[in-house]
């Protein structure tokens, strides 16, 4: 049997923040998504996410292969690679950086 579940990874990390702290609105996120269906889902799975959209390129996508002994995964970072310093600093945006007292920054190697 194959079971297929979508979720962004940084995603479940935000909600677990909130969750452990109890307290509802207490993370931002900031990264690039493309104008696809992808996309669409992550701007529906949370809120608190201000994404930057590329026409450029499709929403970064991963699959993981896991059976009994082995796990793959193969990654496409997509749209990430179009994030902007430009829409860091933008004033609506960088009003969150100005106000934050941690950061997080997964990083990713290609």
């Amino acid at each position: 049997m194959v079971a297929i579940k979508y979720f962004r990874d940084d995603n479940r990390r935000v909600f677990f923040l909130q969750w452990f702290l109890e307290r509802d609105h207490l993370t931002v996120c900031m990264g690039c998504i493309g104008k696809d269906e992808s996309g669409e889902r992550l701007k529906q799975q949370i809120d608190c996410c201000l994404y930057q959209q590329s026409s450029k390129s499709p929403t970064a996508t991963c699959l993981i292969l896991i059976t009994d002994q082995s796990r793959s995964m193969i990654t496409n970072i997509g749209a990430a690679n179009d994030f902007t310093i430009d829409y860091l600093i933008d004033p609506q945006n960088w009003t969150f950086v100005e106000q934050a007292r941690f950061f997080y920054v997964p990083v990713r190697f290609q």
